[in-house]
This record gives structure tokens, sequence and C-alpha cells, in this order.
């Protein structure tokens, strides 16, 4: 009897199963409950099996995110359960990650206590992508997960102090706009919190004193202009020891300080297109320039316990390289580690001459390694195991004129290709615009690889106004300037029909963000040369925009692309706005809308949308109502990349 009842529920299970799989290849890709659309055709399954099946190598990835409590093990993201990456504890090299079970899907800014008899970690957590983050202390030991922040504020982890006694933060606490810091003692949040700064603006703990009684600081303005600041934690008082930069604007980096806490080693830009590494004598006032011979940013500063020695990470042209500056001896030395790949993350060791390096492989894959740098020997402590596939080329870095020129030359613009696969004949083309718009574009194929399967080849320029190429050419598209970042489009679009290996008849834009508006401008001004757009949480109308983003961040984004209230510039602003040029965009267009975005409001797709609409050009809408500025979820993430390649292979491969 019981083996008849077995057969039969069987062979019922079986079949659900079976008819489970017919129903899903009939419906097309199921929409995820919280996600609406308008004008989205149905999503064939093919493409989340084909999209998961492209992603699936790179799932398997382990980044580290800190070294364990007194420098013992790596904690570090992998991914855990319906492909969410979630907070691991690996004990040791080779040793399989632990689940840390209590921390919670897109928990992130993880910062672990330095003493070694305090065994928690502090991470911090939104709702929704709203970006209202808290911050929440984790107990290693027996997984307790304690609120340490006031919920309708937003907190970002700043450093401990030495002793690991103190954790400064940034929050807007005080008043809801400015981001000023605060200080309190995880173990006891609601006793020892106080306020220890206080002022207009965005500003953020850099590096504490080896005594732990004073704490560099920074106010933030712009890319371009940032304030450096010695902070007693006891009285509040501010002292600026650095040298008057006059009326020039001046960009600060990183800081750190000696080990006797007579000098700061900083990065500044000060009388430089570049972030270089600056040495400061706080007694005398003297400064010297450390890294003169390198024309890139220095975009990292840390010290590295048990040797006189800083390391530095130093952005070359999109490329990561990480260098040692000995003080002993003042020599500047190169760290080749990897012979291919990319070096995405380095951090020291709290107590050891020891880096964590964090690299991806030429498939996409993250693994995390530790360098001895007496030994010079390589650990590789974590092993993502992903199961080969055809390998696509890396990318090239090429260079392209604009039209402006420099000393009497054309302009020069880099862009990352990535070639699709070779199905013969010139390939169709996806430029693929980042955000920022100080943002940068690297050699990274992540999320490109399922479209270049299909013989698409991926473009990622970096237009005037991103960063990493000196401190003029972040300044070249801002304010009145904007549409001349849109002009390097139209020149790559000149590029890109020299090139035989490129179709220049069948070209689409996809872009986040600022990327949005690109693209959208790009559609405007060069439509008769796309084929398509894809606009992910892109601004629309610039002063809609500045009127509502955040509080906190109106004021700096008012530095880059102009003051709303003045009514030149708000004319100006109206002017090129592709919500008041909808009837320009004649191709199709996609567009997709985080409901909780407080950078760029879902308003900015939600207008676009009906303006283009209107004109009765195609638009396919996608809005998530559990997302913020980008989509998070993984089945978010799966429909929205479903849906974009049906769209880029309706209107680049038929």
């Amino acid at each position: 009897m019981f083996r008849r009842l077995f057969k039969w529920t069987g062979l019922l299970g079986g079949s659900l199963i079976l008819l489970g799989i017919l129903v899903l290849a009939w419906t097309g890709f199921p929409r995820p409950p919280a996600m609406t659309t308008e004008g989205v055709p149905r999503v064939p399954l093919r493409y989340g099996v084909q999209n998961l099946k492209a992603i699936w190598p790179v799932l398997k990835s382990v980044s580290f995110a800190g070294w364990g409590p007194s420098g013992e093990g790596m904690v570090a993201f992998a991914v855990k359960g319906l492909l969410k990456p979630r907070l691991h504890y690996v004990p040791s090299a080779g040793v399989k990650p632990e689940f840390l079970e209590g921390v919670p899907f897109r928990a992130g800014n993880i910062r672990v206590n330095p003493d070694p008899e305090q065994k928690y970690l502090v991470y911090r957590l939104d709702q929704g992508g709203d970006e209202n983050w808290q911050l929440y202390r984790y107990d290693l030991t027996d997984g307790r997960v304690v609120l340490l922040t006031k919920r309708g504020t937003r907190n970002s982890a700043g450093r401990f102090n030495p002793d690991g006694s103190r954790l400064v933060f940034v929050s807007n606490r005080r008043n809801g706009v400015d981001q000023e810091l605060w200080m309190l003692d995880p173990r006891r949040p609601v006793e020892t919190i106080q306020q220890i700064q206080q002022g207009e603006g965005t500003w953020y703990p850099s590096t504490w004193s080896p005594s732990g009684d004073r704490l560099v600081v920074a106010r933030y303005m712009s890319i371009n202009e940032s304030e450096l600041y010695v902070l007693d934690v006891e009285t509040g008082e501010l002292w600026n020891p650095f040298p008057d930069r006059g009326e020039d604007k001046v960009s600060y980096g990183g800081a750190v300080w000696s080990s006797d806490g007579r000098r700061l080693y900083y990065v500044s830009d000060a009388g430089s297109e570049f972030l270089r590494l600056r040495e400061l004598d706080l007694e005398t006032g003297d400064e010297r320039l450390v890294t003169e011979t390198l024309d890139w940013d220095v975009v990292g500063v840390e010290e590295i316990s048990g040797m006189e020695a800083l390391l530095l990470s130093v952005n070359e042209d999109a490329y990561n390289r990480l260098y040692v500056y000995h003080i002993d001896s003042d020599r500047l030395e190169e760290l080749d580690v990897f012979p291919t790949g990319l070096v995405v993350g380095a951090d020291p060791h709290p107590s050891r001459p020891l880096l964590a390096v964090s690299h991806q492989d030429p498939r996409g894959v993250v693994d995390s390694y530790a360098y001895d740098l007496e030994t010079r020997q390589l650990v590789r402590w974590t092993n993502a195991d992903a199961e080969p596939r055809p390998a696509l080329p890396p990318a090239e870095l090429v260079h392209f004129p604009t039209f402006d020129e420099v000393d009497g030359l054309p302009r020069e613009i880099s862009a990352f290709v990535l070639r699709g696969s070779d199905l013969g004949g010139p390939t169709p083309v996806l430029i693929d615009i980042h955000g920022g718009p100080e943002s940068q574009a690297g050699p990274s194929a992540a999320g490109a690889d399922l479209i270049r399967t299909k013989g698409v080849t991926v473009i990622k320029p970096n237009v005037r106004g991103s960063s990493g190429y000196g401190k003029t050419f972040l300044t070249l598209d801002n304010g009145y300037l904007r549409e001349d970042a849109v002009k390097d489009i139209g020149s790559l679009l000149d590029w890109i029909e020299t090139q035989p290996a490129l179709d220049a008849g069948r070209v689409a834009v996809t872009g986040g963000s600022y990327g949005g508006y690109m693209v959208l401008a790009s559609l405007i001004h060069f439509g008769d040369r796309l084929r398509c757009g894809v606009d992910r949480v892109g601004i629309s109308n610039f002063v809609t925009f500045l009127e509502n983003t955040a509080d906190y961040r109106r004021d700096l984004r008012r530095a880059e692309y102009g003051d709303e209230r003045d009514p030149d510039m708000r004319e100006f602003l109206e002017s090129i706005s592709p919500s008041n040029r909808a009837d320009e965009i004649r191709v199709p267009l996609l567009v997709f809308g985080g409901a909780n975005d407080p950078r760029v409001p879902v308003s900015e797709s939600r207008q676009i949308v009906r303006a283009v609409r209107d004109t009765g050009a195609e638009v396919w809408y996608m809005e998530a109502a559990n997302e913020g500025h980008g989509a998070s979820h993984p089945w978010n993430i799966g429909y929205l990349a479903s849906a974009a390649t049906a769209f880029l292979e309706q209107c680049l491969l038929q």
C-alpha cells in the first residue's frame, strides 16, 4: 500500500514540476511581485536561463570585507541562498567560509572591532534602497544583533579608535540635512552616544592619531573641493595645520598619522592636476611632496603594520595599481602581484606586514588572497571554484579624439572595448555610460557577458567629467558645459565608424543615474545614429531632480550641475533637460526606476516615460517598489537583465 502511495505521489510531484516548467516556458520569465511594468512584452524564459548561465561563475565570488577580530581570519561576502551575497567568516586560508546567519542581505560598510577581546563587527543597513542606513552591532560569538542608531536618520560607520572602545560615525541626526560626526561605544550605544563635531555640509572621519585623542576629519563640498582638519575629540576644537592654498579649490583624500604622531601623510591635488601623497610636519608646518613622479591619482593610503611603510592605491587609467612607500628610505615600490586579471581591493593587516588582496580573474570571479610583504608569498584564502566557461576577450583600452583641443592637438577620451563573440562580420555595439558624473568606467567585464556572447561589442567610455584624468578634466562638464560630455558620445560614434570590426549602423546606448541622462541626451542629439536606449534610474530634468533629490545631497549636486534657483541657470537646465525635448526621442526606449530612490527620485523616470510615450514612441517601463538607486534583489536583477537583453536583441540583432 505504501509503495503504491509513494509511487503515485512521486508521479504527481514529477508531473507538477513538468507542468510548472511548461507554464513558465509559455508565460515567460515571471515578473517579480514588487515590479510593475508598462509596455513590456512577455520576456521569454530563455533569457533568464541564459543570464543565470552567464553570471553563474561570478556568483561564486568571495570578496574581502575586513580582517577578523585581532587579525584572525577574514570577513568576506559570498553567495548564500537565492543568489544573495551574504557575509561569511573565513577562519584561515583554504577553509570553507562560515555563514554569518544574523547579518542580513544588503548589509555593508563592515567595521570589525580591533580589540581582540571585543569579538563583534558593525554594519549598516537600509530599507528597500532608501539609503537611510542604520548601524547595527553583530556579535560574532552568539550572533546577537543590536541597533545602534536612531531610526529616521541616515548613518554610516567610520572608524574605531585605536583601542576599539569607541566608533566614530557620520549621521544627519541633528537636523536631517548636515552629515556630521558622532561617536559611541557599540557595547553601550544609548549611554555613550555623543556628537563630537557640528557644521554645515558633509563631514567624514579619515584617521585617528596613535594616541586616540585626535582625529583627521574632512569636509566635502564637491569632487574638486574639500577641506582637512585635525579634530580634538574631547574639546571639539578644529585645527587646520595644512598650508594655505589661497583662492585655489583643493581636493583632499585619505590621511595617515606617522607612528610617533608628529607627521601626517595625506593626499591632495594642491598645485597639481592629480591627487598626490604629501608629508606634513605638524610641529614645523613643513610640507613635502612624496609621489611627484606619479602622474595619476593616489586614491588610497593606509599604514602597513610592522613596517615603516604605507600602502598606496593608484588609479592608472582606470586600473588599480598598488605601491608601497617605504618611509625610512623614501622609496616607492610597485607591487605586481598578479600576472593577469584585476586587483579590486587591498587592505593591510592590523598588526602584521600582510595585505588582504581581492583579485578578479579574466572570467570576472573574485577571490581573496593574503600577500606577505616580507616573504613576498601569495596565499589564496578563498577558492570560488567556478566552473570554466568560454573565454571572452579581455578589455582593450583605447583612446579616441573628440571635438576640442589641448595644446593644439585633439583632446583624447579613453574607453574600454569589450569585444563580442566573433559570429562573422562587424559586430553591433552597446555604449555603456557610467554615472556620477564623477565616476569612472573600468576594465571589468562584469554584467556584459550575456550580450557579448550574442555577438555585441560593449564600449565603456570615460567622457569629460569622469574622475581619474586630472582636476581640469573633472570640471569640463560642469554647469553650462553639461552638453560637452554628450558631444563626446558623438565623437565616439565617429570613431566607431572608422572601425571595420564594428557595425556603425547598429549601435545602442545604456546607462544608469547620470548615465541615464546621457542615454536620453544621446538619443536626442544622435537619434539618427542610434537604434535604441536603456535608461536606469536616470535624470530626465535637472530642475525637478535638484528640487526633489534628498536634502542632504542637494548642495553637492548644485556644485556639479548648477544652482536651479538662479534664473539664468534654471533656464539653461530646462533647455537641456530630456523631458522637455521628448519629441526628439524617436527610437525605442527602456526605462527602469526604483520607487525608494533618494538620489534620483522615481518621478524622473515616470515623467520621461509619459513624455516619450505621448509622442507615440515605443517605451518599456519597469518600476520596483522595493528598490532604490538601482536593482539589488536577485529576482529584480534577473527580470531587468532578461528584459533588457530581449529589448537590445530586438533593436540590435533583428
